[in-house]
């Protein structure tokens, strides 16, 4: 009996490292152009769309594939990328600089978006360039363009862009961007809104947007832009939004929203100039609003709290100077009556000392207050290529430690994007309590267990899984596909005992595996 249960205990254990690694991720590295020079920069051109294109016969077999890119080195791409596969891509382990994406020219002389995105897309550590040879900007690069496709974007850098870092252009689409950074994005010397980080303005709907530990530096727009549309939830976390024109958060119409442990710092520095939003209908807003929002509901769920938001003395400065601009206000007034007592925690203003940043463009500003039609107007932007300017790796962020902000977020932590300050961060991923992790299996909740009849999944933020369960022999006994949320899956036809379930992405991957026991 002794031995039975050993070689069933053995076989569970074989098993369960059989479910983690049956569909074990296959690698395809695709080569670039070493950043130390050396051969044919034009060899290297469309390199990913290229790798893609030959990876296709094998991708129809094996799916579950990401694409390397490696580190110091360049990926000049003149052709989009506009997969019809869930299509995962992340940088080489190791240090050096972050593989760039750059803008390539194709046969006829012109420029292509880097991405249109007809299915999922993961990136990770890659860094995404906007500027063309002929001083061109591309505009919105990077587009999710199906309906309900998500989009993951993980240490990710923008450098650059003409309309948004990343835009979404199809309804229930989900985006989901960690540890990010955003630099100069918008068009030199225009002065509009076109420079956003995240820019979600789809027709209808909207399902779950996340921004967390990330930081835009010198945006003409918004940092996020909602529009006519319903997000279900959006979480916006831990940022810091430094310099921008009009760089508020525009969330618009959430049902859910979560705006906590940020940092804004001159993120409306054109102030309250006498325009309007033509997507803003709250009557509400006499001022603009840095903290904002167009609708809220009664059954919207509102959290907004530990965010510093300010403007520094030369900008009130300079607004001082014209009659016809006044300060925004810091949080919506929608949010304020929503919160009640709770409003006092919504923002605070304390000024700081950051290691290294761009200057304000205090002369862009002024030139559109004298001569608000004119056509150009002086640079606003922080490109390392101009005098005075920085390149993404040359921004730092961090900021005095004698501050509040230091230790105002939740768990005592440093208010903004905690990547700039390595040592918070890493007490921020070990508490639960603080820290939302991301995609991975921990967001897929399996119950009850032991189970009679029936066992309920939540799949979080994956849809279309495939739930496998095997008995303890190894042989599978039921095997289906769900179209995510929460599922219900039927126990009856199966006896009493330990099984092993295994729960797959749509794109092959496991992302939760366990045992089960039925018990009745």
């Amino acid at each position: 009996m002794k031995k039975l249960l050993l070689f069933n205990f053995l076989s569970l254990i074989l098993l369960i490292g059989l479910c983690f690694n049956a569909n074990a991720q296959r690698e395809v590295v695709i080569e670039g152009y070493p950043i130390t020079g050396g051969g044919d920069l034009n060899k290297y051109a469309d390199a990913i769309t290229k790798a893609l294109a030959a990876d296709a016969a094998n991708r129809a077999k094996d799916p579950n594939v990401v694409y390397i890119l490696n580190r110091n080195q360049l990926y000049p791409n003149a052709t989009t990328i506009k997969n019809t596969f869930v299509l995962r891509m992340k940088a080489s382990s190791g240090s050096g600089a972050l593989p760039a994406i750059i803008q390539w020219a194709n046969s006829q002389g012109k420029y292509s978006r880097h991405l249109e995105a007809q299915e999922d897309v993961y990136f990770e550590n890659i860094q995404f360039e906007n500027q063309a040879a002929d001083g061109s900007i591309q505009v919105r690069s990077q587009r999710l363009v199906a309906n309900g496709i998500r989009g993951v974007f993980k240490g990710c850098v923008f450098y650059q862009d003409g309309g948004g870092a990343i835009t979404a252009w199809a309804d229930s689409i989900k985006i989901f961007v960690y540890d990010c950074f955003a630099h100069s994005i918008g068009r030199v010397g225009e002065n509009n809104s076109n420079g956003r980080f995240v820019d979600a303005r789809m027709p209808t709907y909207c399902d779950s947007v996340i921004i967390q530990n990330c930081t835009a530096d010198h945006l003409n727009g918004a940092f996020f832009r909602g529009g006519s549309a319903i997000t279900g939830y959006l979480k916006i976390d831990h940022c810091t939004m430094i310099n921008g024109r009009t760089g508020e958060a525009n969330m618009f119409r959430p049902k859910e929203l979560i705006f906590t442990n940020n940092l804004f710092v001159n993120s409306r520095t054109l102030g309250e100039f006498p325009t309007r939003d033509p997507l803003d209908t709250n009557p509400d807003h006499a001022h603009d609003v840095v903290i904002d929002v167009d609708t809220i509901w009664n059954i919207s769920k509102v959290t907004v709290r530990n965010n510093n938001v300010y403007t520094t003395k030369d900008v009130k400065d300079m607004w001082a100077k014209y009659d016809t601009i006044t300060e925004p206000l810091k949080v919506d007034p929608l949010i304020q009556r929503m919160l009640g007592a709770d409003s006092v925690n919504t923002a605070f203003e304390e000024v700081l000392t950051f290691k290294n940043l761009c200057s304000t463009p205090l002369a862009y500003y002024e030139a559109i207050y004298k001569t608000p039609s004119a056509t150009q107007f002086p640079n606003q932007l922080c490109l390392g290529t101009n005098p005075g300017g920085l390149f993404p790796d040359q921004v730092d962020a961090s900021y005095n430690t004698n501050s509040k902000s230091y230790t105002a977020a939740a768990g005592g932590l440093p208010l903004g994007d905690l990547n700039w300050f390595p040592e918070k961060k890493a007490i921020w991923l070990q508490n639960p309590n603080v820290a939302v992790k991301t995609l991975n299996e921990d967001r897929i909740e399996v119950y009850p267990n032991p189970a009679t009849d029936k066992l309920f999944i939540n799949t979080g933020d994956f849809s279309n899984v495939n739930v496998v369960l095997f008995n303890i022999l190894g042989k599978e006994v039921k095997n289906t596909i769900y179209n995510g949320g929460n599922i219900e899956v039927d126990l009856s036809s199966l006896k009493q005992g330990m099984y092993i379930y295994r729960i797959s992405d749509s794109g092959k991957n496991t992302i939760k595996a366990g045992k089960l026991l039925i018990s009745r």
